[in-house]
């Protein structure tokens, strides 16, 4: 059985399509868990900040 060209370049182009979709997929995941971690690590950094100041502050009262 002879294979056509365009059948092939179209089985080349759904299976590229395919690959694309699913990379696409798993970085918009990774972007999303980024951001969220992103937020919950200036979070602690604040927090840590602030308790440096205080402690700092109560230091300097005492």
């Amino acid at each position: 059985m002879k294979l056509n060209t365009q059948y092939l370049a179209f089985g080349y182009l759904a299976v590229l399509s395919a690959l694309v979709w699913f990379g696409y997929g798993k970085y918009q995941d990774k972007a999303e868990e980024y951001a969220r971690l992103k937020l919950v690590y200036d979070r602690q950094v604040a927090i840590t900040d602030n308790a440096y100041h205080s402690i700092r502050l109560f230091n300097d009262i005492s």
